[in-house]
């Protein structure tokens, strides 16, 4: 199955000229416009875990075609619902995900090794709670229909839904949201895609002369390279692309198809580590090489 990436370069959600933002109830100290901010560090939390809900007026109509929750605190049993509307009270909608699981499963059919249904997951390949401590930084993201003919809805007013009563945290927690465009890549990734941690580790040596370490973890580095992009693409994507997040701005990329479980690893909520790097080899087509540095 093809490696189709997608690219989630344009967020409406986190423009703050547009609209208003609001919630069900935020904590203290926590409101609803963090969930705009870049920083995972600033979060949305609910005043409670009775019906919580964000509500986003874009204040006109625009494209959306998918949506992303980056560092959410729902559990293994954890739902969310996503709905568009082109009127205020969300009645009539031109999208409604239903309710969807904040963690999706880590394998998929025809994907489970001998032995998954085992103390990481269950037969249908969900997490158990004890095995989300051991996943990514959580990015939940939604495509509105599946690779590789997905859809794109024009709506104003975007309400998200969670249904996580038994969360022990006591409210849902939200560092940012994406909505906006989805950009789906006509070709798969090169072979060779890599996926790494930026590690550094403190190596001493105790008074007895063992030795102990202690992880310095910061975060994923993606290098991949699309090739036989046309002209087309490199001129109507690419470069836009580039020149609108440059080395600074924020993103959610997903390296794997809507279908394999395996995006869990591979999506990351991430700015360029360096300039894309754009290759005419021949006739409408290029190579495109780009390295994502995961944003923590």
């Amino acid at each position: 199955m093809a490696n189709r990436a997608k690219i989630f370069p344009f967020n409406r959600w986190s423009d703050t000229a547009l609209g208003s933002i609001s919630s069900s109830g935020d904590a203290a100290g926590y409101a609803a416009s963090k969930t705009q901010q870049r920083q995972r560090s600033r979060v949305w939390r609910s005043s409670s875990l009775s019906s919580p809900y964000l509500y986003r007026d874009l204040g006109a109509q625009y494209r959306i075609g998918g949506l992303a929750l980056v560092s959410h605190n729902l559990t293994a049993s954890g739902q969310f619902r996503v709905r568009i509307s082109n009127n205020a009270a969300v009645t009539d909608v031109v999208y409604d995900s239903g309710w969807l699981f904040g963690w999706e499963a880590i394998f998929g059919v025809d994907e489970e090794p001998d032995g998954a249904d085992s103390e990481f997951v269950g037969v249908d390949g969900a997490p158990f709670a004890a095995t989300i401590s051991l996943l990514p930084k959580p990015v939940r993201r939604l495509v509105f229909a599946e690779d590789p003919y997905f859809s794109e809805v024009s709506g104003r007013y975007i309400q998200i839904d969670f249904d996580d009563t038994d969360n022990g945290d006591g409210y849902i927690e939200i560092a940012y949201v994406y909505a906006g465009i989805v950009v789906e890549l006509e070709k798969s990734m090169a072979y060779g895609w890599q996926i790494w941690r930026e590690e550094q580790a403190r190596v001493k040596r105790a008074a007895s002369g063992q030795l102990w370490m202690d992880s310095l973890f910061k975060r994923f580095h993606v290098s991949c390279l699309f090739d036989f992009q046309s002209d087309a693409r490199a001129a109507g994507f690419w470069k836009f692309f580039f020149n609108h997040v440059g080395v600074t701005r924020e993103f959610v990329v997903s390296l794997k198809d809507d279908t394999a479980a395996s995006k869990v690893w591979s999506t990351l909520y991430c700015k360029l580590a360096q300039p894309v790097n754009l290759r005419h080899v021949e006739a409408d087509s290029h190579e495109v090489t780009v390295e994502f540095a995961e944003i923590v």
